[in-house]
């Protein structure tokens, strides 16, 4: 129940305030109590629900789980080998009395066969082996009966057990008990978890603080090697560049010695065909100078052979002249005039074919000399 405000009169006078009544203090305090009965109902509920919940997981993941489906196969197994062996003890027990019934009759057959003597003493045989056999057949059966006795005790004790556990899972107390102990397991466990989750947080973030350790010094290793790669690929560049640059200056020395022994070349080759042009040039003035001296010498020869000539001739003219003077002094006026006329004839004919010789001689001669010019 809420109350409102009451206005009081504030000691000082002319002044009025708002203040909070009793009622308001005691309606707040029932709300809480109402929402901390409220809160502990609800977890209660909680609490509850995952007792519940608790025990129906642990029942269903019993009987859900490989253990309990283990155990309920093995009893399967267990109760149908007691079956099948108590299937096999009925029918050896019967192919037993079948044969013990078989021998009897063989046994009796027999018997009744021999003589009186024997028979009486094989009575007393056949006695002590009945008897015999009536004590290992109170043997089987007592040992059998302890069997199904213990079996009894084990299903009695298994029983038992489960009444147990169904008295406990259905005791108020025990489950209370039991509630709290889960609770608290569940609390110890939530705990533990908390913990755990703490430590795997610290781990993880150890493991992550590592891991940024571990890629920060492989992304320093990366960017030291990458610097190292790159200044190895630097030098090998300028390795490279000054082997280039060596090659480059091999090959413009190469180029210039090459186009210094093309022009040496060149020049030789000039010199060569100037050498061989001033060869050319000597061996043809050493040739006009030996036509023009084998011209002069054919000349002094033709000049010497035509001075011979005509001193020949102009002997045989003399001599002829003579002749002539010695016979116009003999006064042979006749022979002299018909001498005259004969040598004035033969003087015409001789100094024509003179002047024929002479003008073959000189054309011999301006030939002579045209060809060694």
């Amino acid at each position: 129940m809420s109350y409102p405000l009451q206005i009081r009169d504030h000691p000082i006078p002319g002044r009025r305030y708002a203040t909070v009544g009793r009622g308001a203090f005691e309606d707040k305090i029932a709300k809480m109590r109402m929402r901390e009965e409220n809160y502990y109902k609800v977890w209660n509920n909680v609490v509850n629900y995952y007792d519940a919940m608790d025990v129906k997981t642990k029942s269903h993941s019993k009987w859900a789980s490989n253990d309990f489906f283990v155990r309920s196969y093995q009893n399967y197994c267990e109760r149908e080998r007691a079956r099948q062996a108590e299937a096999n003890l009925e029918l050896r027990r019967s192919k037993l009395k079948e044969k013990l019934q078989r021998e009897d009759e063989l046994y009796k057959m027999e018997l009744s066969q021999l003589p009186a003597h024997c028979r009486a003493r094989a009575c007393r045989s056949d006695s002590d082996e009945y008897r015999l056999r009536q004590q290992r057949v109170e043997a089987m059966r007592a040992q059998l009966e302890e069997t199904q006795r213990r079996q009894e005790q084990e299903r009695l004790e298994q029983a038992r057990q489960r009444l147990e556990q169904h008295w406990r899972i259905n005791n108020a107390v025990l489950r209370q008990v039991e509630s709290e102990r889960l609770t608290e397991g569940a609390r110890q466990m939530w705990e533990q978890q908390i913990r755990e989750k703490a430590e795997r947080e610290q781990r993880q973030r150890d493991q992550e603080e590592a891991e940024e350790e571990e890629r920060r010094r492989r992304w320093e290793e990366e960017e030291r090697r990458l610097q190292e790669e790159e200044e190895a690929r630097q030098r090998s560049l300028r390795q490279a560049q000054e082997v280039l640059d060596k090659q480059m200056e091999e090959i413009r020395e190469r180029e210039r010695a090459e186009a210094e022994l093309r022009d040496q070349e060149n020049e030789l080759m000039v010199r060569h065909q100037q050498i061989e042009e001033a060869i050319a040039r000597r061996q043809e003035a050493e040739r006009r100078r030996r036509c023009r001296q084998i011209s002069l010498f054919q000349a002094q020869q033709c000049n010497a052979k035509l001075r011979q000539r005509s001193a020949e001739v102009e002997e045989a003219l003399k001599d002829e002249q003579d002749f002539l003077d010695a016979l116009i002094a003999s006064g042979d006026r006749d022979r002299l005039k018909l001498a005259e006329a004969a040598e004035r004839a033969e003087s015409k004919q001789l100094r024509q074919v003179l002047q024929k010789q002479l003008e073959l001689e000189q054309q011999r001669r301006g030939q002579l000399e045209l060809l060694f010019k």
